[in-house]
């Protein structure tokens, strides 16, 4: 390559003069390096990097951003400026990159960090189909947690959490994703928390703030007015913050509303299922395990569905848990699947001593 042609290649790609720092031992001039590729790759509109050389820049900061990291404060600068262009949103969704920024958000790391990469979060719901990937993502809890823990001097995260709370009720497609998040915020006590912000005399003077705020307290305020039982329960599950109540306990709702737990491929089906295998919080287990009997009970074909879903195989594996309530509910909801008759043993303890003398007789396979 002539010397022009060196010339030429720096002025059209001049990001490319520091892609070897990346590659360098010295974490601090790694992270200036990948600073000055990322001014340069944004500022430089003409001509930006091919898919696949961004492609690698961005797994490179996906790899650098977790919380051991000493310059994750520079790795969050970097995915602020790249994530504002809509194209380097959909390759760091695909990387899952936004979904490691979800993961990170629950490390406890520091505010300023928090902030960064919730900023992330924010414009990439700018994308009306990356907002809807985003449904199932477990983001809204995570974001409450933060909202809810935020110090009282520190206002730049409430802001930019409220925003990406607007774009999750206003940028999908899809009438009923929208109306899902709005359920899960609902579910998460937003309005709550909402009514707390609103005393906070250091947010009254930001007017962008302050239209993010009437409008997403506006509408979950009009979608509360609407909820049904159902809705409750729904949203309840999708936010993963199960509580005991009527919704779970009535024998009515079960009657009315058991078969339409096979909506959408039986998303809320896998939801108790995953709570199963996969919670922490034995409240949440046991209500999963609960539900999950009382679904079997009303729909004539739960058993298989279940079955089929994984539900049996997580059901006992509970029944080594060390919580005896967990224990008991996994149990109950056994009782339910093997048995053609439920009622055939109506005592619990009946059950049990059933279980240790022949569970070959009953479909356990143990």
């Amino acid at each position: 390559m002539s010397l022009s042609e060196k010339f030429n290649e720096v002025i059209n790609e001049p990001w490319k003069a520091f892609t070897h720092l990346l590659s360098c031992s010295d974490g601090y001039i790694q992270n200036l390096g990948s600073r000055i590729m990322t001014k340069l790759i944004v500022g430089h509109k003409q001509k930006r990097p091919s898919p696949d050389k961004i492609e690698f820049f961005l797994e490179w900061l996906k790899k650098e951003m977790n919380e051991d990291n000493d310059y994750m404060l520079s790795v969050g600068r970097c995915l602020q400026r790249l994530l504002q262009v809509d194209e380097y949103r959909l390759t760091f969704m695909n990387l899952s990159g936004i979904f490691q920024i979800i993961e990170l958000l629950t490390k406890g790391i520091k505010p300023q960090a928090q902030y960064q990469f919730c900023f992330c979060l924010w414009v990439t719901t700018f994308n009306p189909h990356l907002a809807e990937k985003l449904n199932q993502s477990g983001m809204i809890p995570i974001l409450m947690d933060l909202l809810e823990r935020c110090p009282t001097e520190i206002t730049k995260l409430p802001r930019v959490v409220t925003a990406t709370f607007r774009n999750l009720l206003e940028k999908p497609n899809d009438v009923e994703i929208r109306r899902s998040n709005a359920l899960i915020m609902i579910q998460c006590k937003l309005l709550q928390c909402m009514d707390f912000f609103e005393t906070r005399t250091d947010l009254s003077n930001d007017p962008e703030y302050l239209e993010d705020f009437h409008i997403v307290r506006d509408i979950l305020n009009a979608c509360v007015s609407e909820l049904t039982s159902y809705d409750e329960y729904s949203m309840e599950l999708k936010s993963f913050r199960l509580k005991w109540s009527v919704v779970h306990t009535s024998k009515r709702f079960w009657v009315e509303n058991a078969e339409r737990l096979n909506n959408d491929k039986y998303q809320l089906l896998k939801i108790l299922v995953d709570i199963l295998e996969n919670c922490k919080d034995t409240t949440a287990i046991c209500i999963a395990a609960h539900d999950i009997g009382e679904y079997m009970k009303h729909y004539p074909r739960g058993k298989t569905v279940i079955e089929q879903l994984g539900g049996k195989d997580a059901l006992l594996n509970l029944l080594s848990h060390k919580h005896p309530t967990v224990k008991f509910h996994a149990l109950k909801s056994l009782q339910v699947m093997m048995l053609d008759n439920h009622e055939m043993y109506p005592s619990l303890q009946d059950f049990s001593k059933k279980i240790k003398r022949k569970p070959e007789k009953i479909g356990f396979g143990l």
